[in-house]
């Protein structure tokens, strides 16, 4: 019996050394980080940082965060943000995040308000901390530039996750209850076209879905910084939206062609295609007068699947453009990584 009390005890002095020097570490990198970026001439400021939950968990929170990069072109602000991480596997953290946080790039502010702002981050557990999987969800989020533009959402989720392939990560969106922003309501509502339908898209749209598969050059892990991941390919198995009438779905397959732009083709799908031509008007993709050509276009190709009355067009982008169905859409964009040269 003595035994099994010695090896209990020595089992609970081993398991809380583990948290006390996990707790040294991470304040000791903590306060090491924060006078790097200092040193560097950006700032970061955790106020009231600390760390708890001895001895199952780390509980690491902060009044606030701010951080600013030494350019000035960067920085955030956001207030009470919470994480943990269990003490047996300190590789995978749950954020709280901060219900209002301001987000400025260069000449443009972003004001984010939710609630449950929820993010996840996990490594596999080795040494070069390869990423596993990084999700984040909100039950809901609105989204305001300082040029007015807003848009806002219900509950949605981001997320990617390690694929099996090599160096290759599930990226995957799910966003609902989407409220675009209303200036373009209006102009969305305001746009007169003989051939379009008397009943207009709603408010909101109802559901937007984004499920890919996208190959690098190299993984996401600690030394990222160093490796410089680029785009190789990106395989869309489902890019769907639902507004009121309007149904899209897309599937296809992309990669860099010799200049680094992206190339090949992506098959839409569209239901309530009535709905497309004043939607691409509104949004400043054709002018007005091409709209009637595309209506009596999309007519016909409706008019060759009569019992679902579905649109099937492709997006082809080759030579560095991009071209749906007839309509150019101007240059296609680049991805960054050109494809190995053969022989």
């Amino acid at each position: 019996m003595r035994w099994l009390i010695g090896i209990g005890a020595v089992f609970l002095t081993l398991w809380c050394g583990w948290w006390f020097a996990g707790r040294y570490v991470i304040l000791s990198q903590t306060e090491q980080l924060i006078a790097d970026q200092r040193a560097s001439g950006a700032m970061l400021d955790l106020p009231g940082f600390g760390l708890t939950g001895f001895p199952s968990r780390f509980d690491l929170s902060t009044e606030s965060i701010a951080y600013s990069d030494p350019s000035g072109m960067i920085r955030y602000q956001g207030g009470a943000a919470y994480a943990y991480a269990m003490t047996w596997k300190p590789w995978h953290l749950v954020f709280w995040l901060p219900d209002s946080q301001v987000i400025t790039l260069g000449d443009q502010v972003f004001q984010l308000d939710g609630s449950k702002l929820h993010a996840s981050l996990r490594a596999a557990p080795a040494l070069d901390l390869p990423l596993a999987l990084a999700a984040f969800s909100a039950e809901t989020l609105n989204v305001t530039r300082n040029s007015g533009l807003s848009l806002g959402f219900g509950p949605s989720s981001l997320r990617i996750e390690a694929a099996d392939a090599p160096n290759s990560y599930h990226l995957g969106a799910t966003l609902t209850a989407i409220r675009p922003d209303p200036a373009f309501l209006a102009t969305l509502a305001a746009v007169e076209l003989p051939q379009a339908p008397e009943s207009a898209l709603p408010a909101q749209i109802d559901r937007f879905h984004f499920n890919t598969i996208v190959t690098l050059t190299a993984p996401l892990d600690r030394h990222a910084g160093a490796t410089n991941p680029q785009v190789v390919s990106v395989g869309i198995t489902d890019i769907s939206l639902t507004w009121g009438e309007l149904q899209l779905v897309t599937s296809g397959n992309i990669a860099p062609d010799s200049e680094g732009f992206a190339a090949g083709t992506v098959t839409l799908t569209v239901r309530g295609w009535e709905q497309l031509p004043r939607l691409l008007v509104a949004a400043g993709v054709i002018a007005p007068n091409m709209a009637g050509y595309l209506s009596s276009m999309l007519r016909g190709m409706a008019q060759q699947n009569a019992e679902t009355q579905e649109v099937r067009m492709d997006l082809v982008l080759k030579d560095g453009l991009m071209n749906f169905g007839p309509l150019p859409l101007g240059p296609a964009p680049k991805l960054g990584a050109l494809p190995a040269p053969q022989g």
